[in-house]
């Protein structure tokens, strides 16, 4: 059943979703969105700015799929690895090293890991401590932590979680960031083909309760709710 509506954080809109569209589409957008109200009035603009062709035959994902396997191929501990494929079990040098080898290798734009843990533990722990400086009125202590929590999050290596997990996710993220590219390479040029990276794109920065959506679940009519404004207005109604 479709969602009624996506929440989906301001700042994730902004400098998430349609940066992601823009890259992946080859496109820029209009400063003034405010007709914008649902995911199908989105979808119409990109439509506008880049028509679909009608051309190419290839499935974008399996020309993905394929482009990183042979990227990796000196790498692979597997001689044939498959979709379902887990990255961490091959040993692999770091994400961050294997993002710069498939980028290099393939011309492809390449979303980043996840962050490992122990960064995160650490980002939050300088976090905590820079905020406590500043209250306590220790500015430089406090610039200094948060120039620490920078560099800590700067030299992340990563880790092979989320779209990272396995090679046919990180195929399909790929993809989905490099949807005009791969057009140019053959790849099935669809409004079909587009919407479905189109939907992907936009549940990657959408939140539905604790989960992100399937983009099964977004239709045209499926509201934009950008930092719970639609959320807000119906309660004061």
């Amino acid at each position: 059943m479709p969602l009624d509506s996506v929440l989906i954080d301001g700042d994730d809109f902004s400098l998430g979703l349609m940066p992601e569209l823009e890259k992946s589409f080859g496109v820029r957008f209009p400063r003034d969105l405010r007709h914008v109200r649902t995911v199908g009035d989105l979808f119409d603009e990109l439509m506008r700015l880049r028509p679909s062709s009608g051309e190419g035959e290839r499935e974008g994902m399996v020309m993905t799929f394929n482009a990183l396997r042979r990227a990796l191929a000196p790498l692979w501990r597997e001689t044939d690895p498959r979709p379902a494929t887990p990255l961490a079990d091959q040993e692999l040098p770091w994400p961050r090293e294997v993002r710069a080898i498939l980028e290099r290798e393939t011309g492809l734009a390449v979303p980043r890991p996840p962050m490992s843990a122990f960064t995160l533990i650490a980002v939050v722990a300088l976090g905590a401590l820079g905020a406590w400086a500043f209250w306590d009125g220790s500015w430089w202590t406090g610039l200094g932590v948060g120039a620490a929590c920078l560099a800590v999050g700067w030299f992340d290596p990563g880790e092979f979680a989320g779209d990272w997990k396995t090679l046919g996710s990180l195929a399909r993220a790929v993809s989905d960031a490099n949807y005009d590219m791969l057009a140019e390479k053959g790849a099935r040029d669809s409004e079909a083909a587009a919407w479905r990276t189109f939907t992907a794109l936009v549940a990657r920065e959408a939140a539905e309760g604790n989960r992100i959506p399937h983009p099964a679940e977004i239709a045209r009519e499926t509201l934009l709710d950008v930092d719970g404004a639609l959320a807000a207005a119906a309660a004061r109604n």
